[in-house]
Order: C-alpha cells, then structure tokens, then sequence
C-alpha cells in the first residue's frame, strides 16, 4: 500500500545490492508473467482485482472515494465507476466475491491501531446496474490482538488478502513484524465478529492478495521487504472442519516472479483450463526519487503439477 514507500526509502542504498534479482526466475518453468497495460492514474493505487461477467475491477486503497472501477483489460483506462455510498475507504485492500456478493475488504491496519475492521458487501446484480449502491456491513476484531499501541509497519494485525468459500470469509494477514501468514476465518453474513486465528504459516514475506479457483486451487500473492513479488500456490485445498489450511495442504512458494521495485497488490484469475490457470496482477505506482513507477496490469500463466 502507498504509506509502504516510506518504509522502502529505508532500504533504497540496497538496490544496488538487490540487482541481481532482475535476472529471471529460471528454475520455474511453470509459470510466465507479461506485461498487460499501465493503468488510468485513477487507479494508480490499485489494492485489489475481481473479475466477473468478462469485467476487471479494482479499487484504490487508503484514502480515496469509495469506488469501485471497471477497467479496459486492453489500455488500462476505466470504462465505468460504481459508488459504494454508505461505504468510507479507510484502507481498502482487496475484493472477492461468492455466486450473488462482491465483498469489499477494508481491512488494511499498517499501524495496528483499528480495533473494528469491515467488509462492504454488495449484490452484483446492483453494481451491474447501477452507478450507487448501498452495501451490507460485515464488522470484525482480532481476537488474539490486545496491543493497540501505534507501530506503523513493525505489527502484526493488518492484512491485505480476503477469499469467500462456503458461507465463510477467509482473511488472510500481512505481517510486518515476523512476517508469518495467519489465517482467520469468520460468516459471510452481515454482523460483528471476534475473529480468532485459525491458522498459520512462515511466510517470510508480506501478503497482499488472494484468489480461489472453483477447484479449491488457492493463489497467494505478495513481495518482500525490497518489493521482489513471489506467488504462493496450494493445489486442492482441504480447509476441513478446523480450517487450518497450511497444515492440511500442500504448499509451493514461487519466491521471485518479478523483479524488485514491483508492489504487487491484486490478483484474480480470469480463465482456468484443466490445471492452466490465467490470471491477472496489478501493481500500484510507486514513486522514489528520482524515479516513477507506474501502476501496472499484468498477465500471470500458471500450470500446476498435480502429480505425485
């Protein structure tokens, strides 16, 4: 997210060092990464990615209008805009979506200091004919957390990633200070939640999107703390009764699937084909002086080995 670049100044004089990683990922052969178009500065805050009924949409994160934007796959330009009127863009970080529901995730916490954390949920069929519509409010707080105390980029209760299965909403965390991943789990449903962890994994990394596939093939996107983008991918997913999905499942990190200086933010996959699976990625802009780096849509190919 945008307030992420005061963290990357910090480490700036390790560029240099770091620049090795421009070289391809070529130990991975199942994956490959274009470039798509730069997008509309509209968008150049770019936080999440859906796509539903041929249609890409995104949103920017904190600070902005509550809307959420259709965008030309093509040029990168927005060809339509929907208001969520009720809604506050706090810190918006991703969308998802179930059969009749977009949920809208506005559950970024880079200091650790929100004790509520909400999800805008909207009808599709309202956002599809409509240019204002009103949402549902799911509310939640973490359970586990009892520190409130301001620690921009040094907590570990903000999170960036959301997914719906079933009637649940999985929220996935991005932890700055031990960078682990933790899994929490709550109802779909409008209402308040205490939400408790109910799994985690060492990620060694900060997660920002996520994406499920109808065949329960989950894909995890995030980036180092110099901004080098890798993918997490688990193949047939088992959430079972517990929900502790890292240790029913079997996991493969792609550690490095651009080069550094790429704040990846969204994904959504637009095409599954037996185990191919298309996807789109989106990066926002990021801006060190003296250089500019626009945000981005990218095309993302993945084929997973489902053998033994």
């Amino acid at each position: 997210m945008s307030k992420h670049k005061l963290l990357i100044l910090k480490y700036i004089f390790l560029i240099i060092v770091f620049s090795f990683s421009f070289i391809p990922n070529l130990l991975a052969q199942d994956y490959s990464v274009r470039k798509k178009s730069k997008l509309s500065k509209i968008v150049k805050e770019t936080s999440g990615l859906l796509y539903f009924e041929n249609r890409l949409i995104t949103h920017n994160d904190s600070g902005y209008s509550p809307y959420l934007y259709e965008i030309d796959t093509i040029t990168g330009g927005v060809s339509r805009t929907v208001l969520i009127e009720n809604a506050t863009n706090i810190d918006w970080e991703d969308i998802a979506q179930d059969s009749t529901y977009l949920y809208v995730a506005d559950i970024g916490n880079n200091s650790g200091t929100r004790r509520k954390l909400k999800i805008y949920r909207v009808l599709k069929d309202d956002f599809l004919n409509k240019t204002e519509v009103t949402a549902d409010i799911i509310e939640f707080f973490y359970k586990d957390q009892i520190d409130f105390t301001s620690k921009t980029f040094e907590n570990d209760w903000d999170a960036e990633a959301l997914v719906v299965w079933d009637d649940k909403l999985f929220i996935f965390s991005k932890n700055w200070k031990d960078q682990r991943l933790k899994l929490y789990v709550i109802p779909k449903t409008p209402g308040t939640y205490s939400a408790s962890i109910a799994s985690e994994y060492n990620l060694q990394g900060l997660l920002t999107g996520a994406t499920i596939a109808s065949d329960k093939t989950l894909f995890l996107l995030g980036y180092s703390k110099f901004l080098v983008p890798f993918l997490v991918v688990i193949n047939a997913v088992d959430f079972k009764d517990n929900y502790d999905l890292f240790a029913n499942s079997t996991i493969q990190k792609i550690p490095r699937i651009l080069p550094f200086l790429n704040q990846t933010e969204g994904i959504c996959i637009v095409k599954q084909e037996n185990s191919q699976y298309h996807l789109f990625i989106s990066k926002e802009e990021l801006f060190i002086l003296p250089w500019l780096f626009p945000a981005k849509l990218r095309s993302l190919d993945v084929k997973i080995d489902t053998s033994d």
